[in-house]
């Protein structure tokens, strides 16, 4: 399982999750440290609506403003957000939570029809980079055609160093997730859980790619597919 998720300082009491999102076995966890999803815009509570639980309305934020000063990413960017994939930033927004101000990139999410709020100064803390350069994905395909690696046979271990990769943010991870998920289903049958990892790795690392690569989705799967074993006859 993944760690609980710990509430986000400018998020709502009520407000604990994104509406229509779940968290559960092989389903990655919301973001922390100032960070806020939402498929609205502005966020509800910024509208003065009721948070549902308390049924108390929540606290007015200023109304955003676009910003120019400088930020890690400008309007346009494509970015990897940890765990959710492939996005865009569509704005660089100022906004006062409280009595601090910040800047914010506003990121949507290719995979999700969600946004989701960084802090421009924990962008690069929390994860936020560039998609993996061209230069790099010979050697990106070189590690999801190596299939001599020695995989764990307890599914606990597994599920730990899988889960492990995936929180790290870091593609060379997210491959060997793929990879190691790809080599074992083609010797073995996948659990339920391992087969909704394997699905989210491939989801995420085929987003990335598809934005490294300037192809469509269909070619960076195919590219990715001519270098992973075929899946076994039970799988």
């Amino acid at each position: 399982m993944f760690a609980p998720i710990r509430p986000s300082p400018i998020i709502p009491s009520c407000m604990r999750a994104s509406p229509g999102l779940s968290v559960g076995r092989g389903v990655p966890p919301l973001p922390t440290r100032g960070c806020w999803f939402s498929p609205f815009e502005p966020p509800w509570w910024e509208m003065g609506m009721f948070c549902p639980e308390s049924r108390q309305r929540s606290p007015n934020v200023s109304p955003a403003s676009t910003s120019t000063v400088e930020s890690p990413f400008k309007k346009g960017d494509a970015v990897i957000y940890p765990q959710h994939g492939a996005g865009r930033v569509v704005a660089v927004e100022k906004r006062t939570i409280g009595d601090v101000e910040r800047q914010y990139l506003v990121i949507e999410l290719e995979l999700q029809d969600l946004r989701v709020w960084v802090p421009c100064d924990e962008a690069e803390q929390v994860g936020v980079r560039e998609p993996t350069p061209k230069d790099e994905l010979d050697d990106l395909f070189e590690l999801l055609a190596d299939h001599d690696v020695r995989i764990p046979s307890n599914f606990s271990r597994r599920m730990k160093n899988n889960q492990s990769r995936m929180n790290d943010g870091d593609v060379w991870q997210l491959a060997e997730v793929v990879r190691n998920l790809a080599i074992r289903r083609s010797k073995k049958h996948l659990s339920p859980s391992e087969k909704t990892l394997y699905a989210h790795a491939r989801n995420l690392l085929v987003a990335e790619l598809a934005l490294s690569m300037g192809k469509s989705h269909e070619k960076a799967e195919a590219a990715i597919d001519e270098r992973l074993p075929e899946p076994g006859e039970d799988s």
